[in-house]
């Protein structure tokens, strides 16, 4: 998720400590160092190569600002945190588009960010409502009498 996400939401929630799980070969990366300098005292970095211990640390948090990945995603579903910021991005592989099928909007522990449309802490409903169009149901042939019995005709031909 781009640098703006976790910049805006670490800023506009209440916390005392922030674990920022980060692979070792990223511990040095420009925005984990900024995260850091931004919250002096208040973001650890936990430079780590365990997918598992990761899930872990997500899983067994109280507040959860997870990236768009699936393990985040599922540690933060299997989690009992009381809030869960997930973003809304439009980029990358594994990005949370809008029509994203994994969105949680039974639980009012998600708050959602719109990334890319600079909406940050958003329900659900807010989300959806103002920024998504279903896609149309897929049409469904009803099947006449007529057509029936032409299947019908066509499947006994057809084993005999």
């Amino acid at each position: 998720a781009p640098q703006l996400y976790y910049k805006t939401v670490l800023q506009g929630m209440q916390f005392k400590r922030v674990l920022l799980l980060v692979q070792t070969r990223k511990q040095n990366l420009k925005g984990v160092r900024e995260l850091s300098s931004l919250f002096p005292g208040k973001v650890v970095v936990v430079p780590n190569d365990d997918i598992m211990l990761d899930f872990w640390y997500m899983s067994n948090a109280w507040k959860i600002v997870m990236s768009p990945g699936t393990i985040s995603w599922w540690a933060a579903f299997m989690s009992n945190a009381l809030e869960v910021h997930y973003p809304v991005t439009l980029q990358g592989g594994s990005s949370n588009r809008l029509n994203h099928e994994l969105h949680v909007d039974d639980e009012p522990r998600y708050v959602y960010h719109h990334v890319p449309a600079r909406k940050f802490f958003l329900s659900h409903h807010d989300l959806m409502g103002t920024h998504y169009q279903a896609p149309p149901a897929p049409k469904v042939e009803k099947k006449t009498e007529n057509k029936k019995k032409e299947d019908a005709d066509a499947e006994k031909k057809s084993s005999s």
